[in-house]
Order: C-alpha cells, then structure tokens, then sequence
C-alpha cells in the first residue's frame, strides 16, 4: 500500500514559463508631484456645483439625465403623496373589509351526515 505513494512528489508546484517569482511593482511618482511637493487644496463647498460632483469625471448631464431625473423625481412625489392620503387605521379598515370580502379557502367544509 505504501508502494503507490512513494512516486507523489511532495515539493511544491513550479511554473512552466517564468521560473522566477512575480514581484509587485511599486507605484512611481510622477515628477510633478515631487517637484511641487505635496501640497493638495480642496475646494471649498460654496465653488462646487453639485451636478458636477455627483456624476463623476462628467461635468455636465445630458437632457435625457436631467429629464430622468426629474420624472423620478415627480414619481417620487406622487408615491408619497399617495401614501399620506390615508391614515393607518383607514388602511386597518379597508384591509379588514377586503378580508371579509374575499372567500376562505382554509375553512374546514360542513359535512353533513343525512343527504
């Protein structure tokens, strides 16, 4: 039985191709940076526009953004103005009478001992 594990090799995995190890490169600066030295300022939050900020590398929308935008906006709305038609008990009380309405499925069936 220990014939048959005496040709497994136990040393770990090589690579075919590149038998060297894979080193991770390291970041360069640019020389820019290094000849300006580090200094970073932010812009203050009244110089930012807020369309600008939040799409990203984009400065501006497109109509179709914008238009989209504001129907999700309006949708947003509508579906909260819906929501506040109704206070929590009206909504008690339609549900109860939708209940009641319905027929149920889950009653046990009279069975009658005389037909």
């Amino acid at each position: 039985m220990s014939d048959e594990y005496d040709l497994v090799a136990t040393s770990s995995l090589k690579l075919k191709a590149g038998g060297g190890r894979v080193s991770k490169k390291k970041k360069k600066k640019s020389k820019e940076i290094e000849q300006r030295g580090v200094v970073t300022t932010k812009p203050t939050t009244s110089s930012v526009d807020p369309v600008s900020s939040s799409s990203g590398a984009r400065s501006e929308k497109t109509k179709a953004e914008l238009a989209y935008e504001a129907e999700m906006e309006k949708r947003k709305m509508e579906t909260m103005l819906k929501r506040a038609e109704k206070t929590y008990k009206q909504k008690i009380m339609e549900f109860n009478e939708k209940l009641n309405s319905m027929t149920e499925f889950y009653d046990i069936q009279k069975v009658s001992w005389t037909k």
